[in-house]
């Protein structure tokens, strides 16, 4: 199981399940960023592809390929989003045209 540790504003580090983060955006002000953990079981999956792609050689399009076939929660998406550098409204996209039945 993949971990995050962070430090608070107070000094204290805390130890928890790795998650989706989403960043709100707007125009004027700063909004709050809201966390989404990720199943374990997704986070397994999610794990296991990536392994198989590092063992593989295999280039990051392939896990692209194989998270649109699995369909999985926005949750998930939001994940790759955030590894691979994307904007919030990126994995939102992927979420409604493979998961929700957008494109088959």
């Amino acid at each position: 199981e993949e971990r995050q540790v962070s430090r608070g504003s107070d000094g204290r580090v805390s130890d928890r399940p790795a998650s989706a983060t989403e960043v709100i955006e707007s125009n004027d002000e700063l909004q709050a960023i809201v966390e989404r953990p990720v199943s374990p079981e997704w986070q397994g999956v999610y794990n296991s592809l990536k392994i198989t792609a590092q063992q593989r050689g295999y280039k990051s399009g392939w896990l692209w390929h194989k998270l649109k076939d699995l369909r999985p929660p926005l949750e998930v998406w939001e994940m790759y989003a955030v590894e691979r550098g994307y904007k919030s409204g990126w994995a939102w996209y992927q979420y409604e045209q493979w998961s929700v039945g957008g494109a088959a």
